[in-house]
């Protein structure tokens, strides 16, 4: 049987299939964009691509486990903490959903801290991900509306832009939170 390592690469590549199809002529984001409504079809497509997405890090994170734990247990989750957790806690938590790791591998327990805000705050995305999968998972997936926005995008060392939206006084300009927005072609100055 093939590893889930293998399994997450499929889907990673069946995400990047789906993602690449978006922007195309005639698409549903092309209709949404045009009509002002999300439709049902973009919403789908969204949907899976959070889906295989965090279906691609539960892959992962069990294929680990196996590799390293004699028993497995059946629940077993990639760690995503959340930007009020506690690194105190941490333990904790790995022993839930890593169960074994601690033991078999602790050199394990830093590679899964640096995914976590607490962490450092460039992961805080990975939270609001997994927030925005486990809201949408048995619920019609949330469009985030935007008033007048300022658009800031910044070219990190990494090679990496970064886009940030904010109103006039700093906050978010959007209802649900962050959106999934499809961005091509932010300049390499930082200036959008």
């Amino acid at each position: 049987m093939n590893d889930r390592f293998e399994m997450a690469e499929k889907l990673l590549k069946r995400v990047k299939r789906l993602r690449d199809g978006l922007g195309d002529h005639g698409d549903p984001y092309e209709e949404s964009l045009l009509t002002g409504v999300v439709t049902p079809e973009l919403k789908i497509i969204v949907k899976e691509i959070f889906d295989h997405l965090r279906s691609v890090l539960d892959y992962c994170a069990r294929e680990v486990v196996e590799k390293s734990v004699a028993t497995v247990s059946a629940n077993v989750y990639f760690l995503i903490t959340n930007v009020t957790f506690k690194k105190e806690n941490f333990k904790s938590r790995i022993g839930k959903l890593l169960p074994g790791i601690l033991n078999n591998r602790p050199d394990l327990e830093t590679v899964f801290e640096s995914f976590q805000p607490f962490y450092s705050t460039q992961s805080v995305w990975l939270a609001e991900f997994a927030t925005l999968c486990n809201e949408n998972k048995h619920e019609q997936l949330s469009v985030s509306k935007r008033s007048v926005a300022k658009v800031n995008s910044e070219k990190r060392e990494e090679g990496k832009v970064y886009v940030r939206y904010t109103k006039d006084d700093g906050t978010y300009p959007f209802e649900n939170g962050m959106p999934l927005v499809l961005h091509d072609g932010y300049s390499e100055n930082g200036e959008s």
